[in-house]
């Protein structure tokens, strides 16, 4: 699955990287990644090194039969930028409640209950996103609050922690959207209302904030435009491009392009033509960057923004 190749190719970028400034083994790096995350160390590696290898993250030195990497300056560059970035708690918390909701999805797939997160907190690796007891629960608590997650109440324990399973919403949230949660969860709250042309409408804006739209989004809307899923794509990219791994001026660059697609998009008669020229444009931005979950999510944001456009 694309999501699973893509997190796994961030984390092994990230282990290659703590080799290199070690100066470690980078190819007992590749090994011991594999072993831990229980991949296939042939098939699976051969998989995750060529994935980066065509990104210019890693140069590939394959032997006969063994995956073999290591990182690049490009490579480098790219998780240090995500490093020095990923300390926004708005961007870790989007990006660890997603995590978990994956994870229980996963667990079900396997036929599993988990008895706590804290299962979930066991199989974080060395290579993975640290977060802080304070931000896993704090994320627990929202699942469950939100109704997305189900668990058992225990009196000294947070809402969400013990037994946590997915409620219809959860595989709602799973099967149907797969991006940022508090986006969802806006989503569902707005309903209907749309479709009523004089019915306020709450969408997100550009910079990932809320705004009020009335008539102009339902003319745009009958006019055969999913304004809203337009409009998330420009602010989930706004919201994101701190953790996207690339330079400032790529940043920039994609910032005033998230901010043409959001005006063409809200604008009385927003051009076809002119919407899939920037949605494009933001795209192409975002397959280059470095694999991480945000890049993911935005991935599907972006599938969500062309549809829009052909209805």
């Amino acid at each position: 699955m694309a999501t699973e190749i893509e997190t796994h190719a961030s984390n092994l970028l990230e282990a290659l990287y703590k080799a290199h400034q070690a100066d470690a083994d980078q190819d007992a790096a590749v090994d011991s990644y594999l072993e831990e995350a229980g991949l296939d160390p042939v098939q699976a590696g051969f998989d995750l090194v060529d994935f980066l290898a065509d990104r210019g993250l890693v140069a590939a030195h394959h032997t006969a039969g063994t995956p073999r990497g290591w990182i690049t300056p490009d490579g480098i560059h790219a998780v240090q930028s995500l490093h020095a970035k990923r300390a926004d708690p708005k961007v870790r918390a989007a990006l660890l409640r997603a995590e978990m909701l994956q994870w229980l999805d996963r667990r079900e797939d396997d036929g599993q209950e988990p008895a706590s997160f804290q299962e979930f907190v066991d199989a974080l690796t060395e290579n993975s996103e640290m977060f802080s007891e304070r931000e896993l629960r704090g994320a627990a608590d929202y699942l469950h609050h939100n109704d997305l997650i189900d668990a058992v109440h225990v009196e000294e324990s947070t809402d969400g922690w013990i037994h946590p399973r997915l409620t219809p919403h959860g595989r709602e949230y799973i099967t149907d959207h797969g991006g940022d949660v508090a986006e969802f969860l806006r989503e569902r709250r707005g309903g209907s209302s749309t479709t009523h042309h004089s019915t306020t409408v709450h969408i997100s804006d550009n910079n990932g904030n809320l705004v009020i739209h009335g008539d102009r989004f339902t003319q745009n809307y009958n006019a055969g435009i999913n304004v809203e899923d337009l409009v998330k794509f420009a602010g989930g990219v706004r919201q994101m491009l701190p953790v996207l791994g690339i330079d400032q001026a790529a940043q920039d660059d994609l910032a005033a392009v998230a901010d043409d697609l959001h005006a063409e998009a809200t604008s009385v008669t927003p051009d076809r033509g002119r919407l899939r020229q920037l949605v494009n444009r933001l795209l192409a931005g975002v397959n280059a960057a470095a694999p991480t979950v945000a890049k993911t999510m935005l991935l599907a944001a972006a599938e969500a923004a062309q549809k829009a456009i052909t209805g």
